[in-house]
């Protein structure tokens, strides 16, 4: 069975709008995290160290909690269109195999897909406004890291987002008979495998590419 398409681009709108919008709003916590230990720091250098872990802890949950967003997502809507949620990845379906993703199916679906994310961060900034924040310490830059240059972001944002699409299709696409205990899409480890891929791709790339 296989959801009609209207089912499918709901789900992936829906699904990347939570995803983006959950890192959204841990990555504006973080930051703030971090401007407020900044302050606190410059007047009083005994608290500093504290400060500093409380800051690399905020920043370590940005990478859980986006992570948790798209491992709870995959089992909700796994089943109605694949849990995608990234362009990269129905892209990585399409090609993979003939019939799981139909060619003229995946262009609406990567549409929706850039819908909810759109979506996301236009709410991300409302939310910001309503609140009178800061806009320009609640935002990641686009761009590298510190002592990184533009080749380093290239690099990892092709590696992890390679890594990602791979751990999608082994646990959700690619079937084998030869293994009939192999993982699937219904599957307990699927999400799990794929939260956690997503989560070491956002501790490995931190400090490159954001």
């Amino acid at each position: 069975y296989r959801s009609p398409l209207p089912a499918r681009l709901l789900a992936e709108c829906l699904g990347t709008f939570v995803v983006v919008f959950t890192f959204g709003l841990s990555s504006a916590c973080a930051k703030l995290a971090a401007e407020g230990a900044e302050t606190g720091a410059r007047g009083n250098t005994t608290s500093a160290p504290s400060g500093l872990e409380d800051v690399q802890e905020m920043a370590n949950t940005v990478h859980w909690a986006t992570a948790a967003a798209l491992l709870s997502l995959t089992y909700a809507l796994a089943d109605v269109s694949g849990a995608h949620f990234n362009p990269a990845v129905t892209l990585a379906a399409t090609f993979s195999q003939p019939g799981m993703c139909q060619m003229a199916e995946s262009l609406p679906i990567i549409i929706s897909q850039i819908g909810g994310g759109v979506a996301a961060s236009l709410l991300y900034t409302c939310c910001l406004f309503k609140s009178k924040v800061n806009h320009e310490l609640t935002t990641k830059t686009l761009g590298p890291g510190e002592g990184h240059r533009w080749r380093a972001v290239v690099f990892g944002e092709t590696v992890f987002t390679c890594a990602v699409a791979l751990v999608v299709l082994a646990v959700t696409v690619v079937p084998s008979r030869r293994y009939p205990r192999a993982l699937g899409v219904r599957s307990f480890p699927s999400g799990l495998a794929i939260g956690f891929c997503v989560a070491g791709a956002g501790f490995a790339c931190e400090s490159q590419t954001g």
